[in-house]
């Protein structure tokens, strides 16, 4: 009986925290991490760059207010995502995104949340990852956040796509991937910091 009662009172807690979030009321840790630590460091060192956030939600509506200094653009999917978008903002998938922009035109591409929520066949991740190297300039800079523990996550290891880019350490947490427990049903969340090597 006791263990049916905490799985119910564990389900409330992790929706009441979720409706919480959306409102506003509340910051998920990887999200604190996020828009604490991460972004503002990318928006000082890029300062005056061209910024690409892929995947759009109302949560992520503020983050133009951190890159105000920047061409922050955003592209997602859905017809509907126009609403949390940026003025620049494109609806496509990241696949063809070399529709929307030039080689070599941003200095930084952050995609949270996308691979395994909506980005899962393995052939098209491969795609999505390939054009986004392309559309980095040498020396731009990959922000990578999955759930690695939901089952739509391919192994980060295992994705043959990002063996074009360089791992590297980000400065403030000095490591190349940082893990975050949440209390939702992905139960981690970690961030992978890559870069497209100079050319030489």
């Amino acid at each position: 009986m006791a263990t049916w009662i905490e799985n119910i009172s564990s389900k409330i807690k992790t929706r009441c925290l979720l409706y919480a979030w959306m409102l506003g009321f509340y910051l998920p840790p990887d999200r604190k991490v996020l828009e604490e630590t991460i972004l503002p460091y990318y928006a000082k060192k890029f300062d005056g760059g061209r910024i690409l956030f892929v995947g759009v939600r109302a949560y992520v509506f503020h983050y133009k207010r951190i890159f105000q200094n920047c061409e922050y653009i955003t592209i997602d999917n859905r017809p509907s995502s126009r609403l949390f978008g940026v003025e620049n903002h494109r609806v496509g998938r990241i696949e063809n995104l070399g529709d929307y922009f030039a080689p070599e035109y941003f200095d930084l591409i952050v995609m949270n949340g996308v691979i395994g929520w909506g980005l899962n066949d393995e052939s098209l991740i491969n795609q999505g990852l390939e054009v986004c190297f392309e559309r980095l300039k040498p020396g731009g800079e990959l922000l990578l956040g999955v759930n690695e523990e939901l089952p739509a996550v391919p192994e980060i290891s295992a994705i043959k796509s990002l063996n074009l880019f360089d791992s590297t350490n980000f400065p403030p947490l000095a490591v190349h991937c940082y893990k975050v427990q949440t209390p939702f049903d992905e139960k981690s969340h970690s961030y992978f910091f890559f870069k497209k090597p100079v050319k030489r």
